[in-house]
């Protein structure tokens, strides 16, 4: 999908109506944990006060990552490198605040956890493309199974900078986005709002074999 300053996402299925029909918005879905895997809540009074203190190396099937509302934005980066399945797939969803806010992700300043050394494997320019990225850090397997919704991502694109692993600030590279879908299958991106990034969502496919190719992408709300 192409960037632009400010993006609103229309539900993807108001293409399959006929003619003359309203069309209908995707019902909205609670941000609560699943009964299937592991409940990260993120946030003021949660267990987890920040982003970077989850275990995203270790998150699996089933497994929610709940970031609530605060008033001041995460200026934290999200690297989501493992599976869920069909039944059961791993969810990244926002909390929303007293008056419906969505909890902001901001690029501006955003960091990179630096004990999580690891996220990127050894390309070093994947750090730089996204605020939330989906990929597997084994550039020859991709991510299944993952859901993102109720976030409001901003400020990624190379007019903004962020801090590296280690430490030092760079500027976000050409065409960086709010949601990078680096490889994977089955992903849906739901009711996010997505301000101010080079792309708004990018997905990449490339020719070489199957785990380059990214399939069965969902973007609705």
């Amino acid at each position: 999908m192409a960037g632009t300053d400010e993006i609103s996402l229309l539900p993807s299925l108001m293409l399959l109506l006929p003619a003359g029909t309203a069309p209908v918005p995707p019902a909205a879905t609670a941000c609560v944990p699943s009964v299937t895997g592991t409940d990260y809540p993120v946030g003021p009074g949660q267990k987890y006060t920040s982003i970077s203190d989850v275990p995203w190396d270790r998150i699996g099937p089933g497994d929610t990552v709940r970031i609530h509302w605060r008033p001041e934005p995460y200026r934290e980066k999200i690297v989501v490198r493992t599976d869920g399945t069909e039944q059961a797939p791993i969810r990244i969803c926002g909390v929303p605040g007293p008056g419906g806010q969505r909890p902001v992700l901001d690029g501006d300043g955003a960091r990179n956890d630096p004990d999580d050394a690891g996220a990127y494997g050894t390309y070093g320019p994947m750090e730089g493309l996204a605020m939330i990225m989906i990929w597997n850090r084994d550039y020859d397997l991709k991510v299944h199974n993952v859901v993102i919704d109720g976030l409001h991502v901003r400020n990624a694109k190379n007019s903004f900078s962020y801090q590296r692993m280690n430490g030092a600030t760079d500027h976000y590279e050409d065409g960086a986005a709010c949601i990078r879908v680096q490889a994977g299958d089955n992903i849906v991106i739901r009711n996010n709002e997505l301000e101010n990034c080079g792309n708004g969502i990018f997905t990449m496919s490339q020719e070489y074999n199957e785990a380059h190719l990214t399939r069965n992408i969902l973007i609705e709300g």
